[in-house]
């Protein structure tokens, strides 16, 4: 549901109330952020109701009307700016991160993956492409970041984000558990739901990506 409310959705309302909004997407590979834009492009193809409320700024066939309609080279809704970046970019933390480019925005979803645990080296890297994201931005005020993902390790990314949040950025902990135990009440699910995804995803993987925290896998 993190992606949903806060890449998905989130990308889409800021553009709708601000259409000359230039948004970074990164995640923890290109590929990955791709994914995500390309669900975002569905939405606004195909939602009847956007295109209906929305005709200022959502094209009718943006294939054939829009300057720019990829997932790889992002896509330009209808705005009045000309910049080189556009509405959304989709970009990799790790692997692959642009230059010359100053959104209004970022967006990260997922600067981590369970793979990159294995070693040190993986670890550093995600944190240096971080800090190198920080110079893509464009410089102005009013330039913000949204960051949501899963804590797989004490020592991972998110986790010292967590811990030593840097100044002026906030932090949101939501387990999916009322006080964020292995059997604690739902927060969303039913008790036999939650109690069936303890039971097939085992108490690592329901640590990380249910409770948020590692060591209840330990508990």
């Amino acid at each position: 549901f993190k992606s949903t409310i806060r890449t998905f959705l989130a990308a889409i309302q800021l553009l709708m109330r601000d259409p000359n909004e230039c948004i970074a997407l990164f995640s923890y590979k290109t590929t990955a952020a791709e994914g995500f834009l390309k669900q975002i492009m569905r939405e606004l193809e195909s939602n009847e109701h956007l295109l209906w409320l929305f005709p200022d700024i959502l094209y009718a066939d943006p294939y054939t009307e829009a300057r720019q309609w990829t997932p790889t080279h992002g896509i330009i809704i209808k705005r009045g700016v000309n910049r080189q970046e556009a509405s959304i970019e989709a970009h990799g933390l790790y692997d692959a991160q642009p230059t010359g480019k100053h959104p209004t925005c970022h967006i990260i979803d997922d600067a981590m993956h369970m793979s990159f645990t294995t070693t040190p080296e993986r670890l550093q890297g995600v944190e240096e492409g971080y800090r190198m994201s920080r110079n893509v931005r464009d410089i102005g005020d009013d330039f913000f970041t949204m960051m949501h993902g899963t804590i797989y390790d004490f020592q991972d990314f998110h986790a010292r984000l967590k811990d030593n949040p840097p100044t002026g950025m906030s932090v949101s902990v939501y387990p999916a558990t009322v006080d964020g135990s292995m059997d604690g009440d739902p927060v969303l699910q039913s008790k036999a739901g939650l109690l069936k995804d303890l039971e097939t995803m085992g108490p690592t993987a329901f640590a990380s990506q249910k409770l948020l925290d590692p060591s209840k896998a330990k508990k």
